[in-house]
């Protein structure tokens, strides 16, 4: 194992945190597979450790959603419905638990990483709407410490509030698709159960994309009004994937859990080969979008999303050690993503109760 020690810069940018992690993580001898729990025990992750306790410097300058500018998308292109989406994370500096709300970088590869690369799958069908929020720093999801759940859940307060402003003065009663990835996911699921308690406001729920966390099942349990999707058109369902290698040797799914596959929109664990892929699209910072079809087949295994060899690893430039492809939940099946997205809205607007 190779220790490092803390990193003095003020920021790690996303890409070489990921190689890092990488270096790491691959240099580590370990037959059985990996969790977010037991990458916990990972010394080198004192490098993206903050160097103090959660404080009011992190709680400071809360987004003001009256604003637009505490929007880092908000528009309105006369679609009859809104997708409101919750990025993932993209801070991780260990000078602070929460992102400060004016981050330039970081705001920057919000816009690079989960923006231009994930928001497109909703945005010729959706008004989109992306609020800007003090996201917890990435080290949050490793530690059990009271600070790491202090900013997760001040991440949460700020999504509960743009949400419920959002409700209030943007939305005009049109229907909705929640949609997220990572961190913006796990904020979803703990706004959900609240949401879908609104008889009236659940009616208005297209979808929820919950992309790259879990769905639990004893978080199903606990929630009976939540129910996963099982096909490609039924509505007001949840849906979420976690992407691995076959032979992955980590995961982030370390609980019984239940997985919806992008290639035929079932729990089921049928296999679906790579020929249903129509396809994967990678995002270039300085080029052109490469669009790969038939990119790989996948398959639910206990939860986990199991996929094909990965043919082209050219178009993975970050992979994550272990065969964790989670910075791609969204591309590699971004084109049957797509056409959901609009199967899941024509279906809502056939409803009986629609019309």
């Amino acid at each position: 194992m190779i220790r490092l020690g803390r990193v003095s810069t003020h920021y790690i940018p996303v890409s070489l945190l990921i190689l890092f992690l990488t270096f790491i993580l691959s240099s580590c001898e370990n037959s059985q597979p990996l969790t977010r729990k037991s990458l916990l025990s990972r010394s080198s992750l004192i490098a993206i450790r903050p160097l103090r306790n959660f404080g009011a410097k992190d709680s400071a300058n809360p987004p003001n959603y009256a604003d637009t500018i505490a929007w880092l998308v908000h528009h309105n292109n006369n679609k009859k419905v809104d997708v409101f989406f919750v990025h993932p994370t993209t801070y991780v500096s260990p000078m602070n638990w929460n992102m400060p709300i004016n981050d330039s970088f970081a705001i920057k590869m919000i816009y690079k990483w989960s923006i231009q690369s994930q928001l497109g799958v909703f945005e010729e069908y959706c008004n989109t709407y992306v609020p800007n929020y003090r996201q917890a720093t990435f080290y949050s999801f490793f530690t059990k410490s009271a600070n790491g759940k202090k900013a997760l859940n001040l991440a949460t307060e700020d999504i509960h509030k743009a949400w419920n402003y959002y409700l209030e003065h943007i939305n005009k009663n049109r229907p909705i698709i929640l949609a997220g990835h990572s961190q913006g996911s796990m904020i979803i699921l703990r706004l959900l159960p609240e949401i879908m308690k609104d008889s009236a406001l659940s009616k208005r729920i297209v979808a929820i994309y919950a992309i790259g966390w879990p769905i639990g099942k004893k978080y199903l349990k606990q929630n009976p009004k939540i129910k996963v999707c099982e096909n490609a058109k039924q509505t007001g369902c949840l849906i979420s994937w976690n992407t691995e290698a076959r032979d992955a040797k980590g995961s982030l799914v370390d609980k019984p859990s239940i997985s919806v596959n992008p290639l035929n929109w079932s729990t089921n664990e049928d296999f679906v080969p790579k020929d249903s892929n129509i396809g994967a699209v990678f995002f270039h910072f300085n080029s052109p979008p490469d669009t790969i079809i038939h990119y790989v087949g996948a398959q639910n295994v206990n939860g986990h999303l199991k996929v094909t060899p990965i043919p082209n690893k050219l178009e993975i430039r970050l992979t994550i050690a272990l065969g964790i492809y989670h910075i791609y939940d969204y591309n590699m099946f971004y084109l049957n993503f797509k056409n959901n997205v609009k199967e899941r809205i024509d279906s809502y607007f056939k409803l009986p109760t629609q019309e």
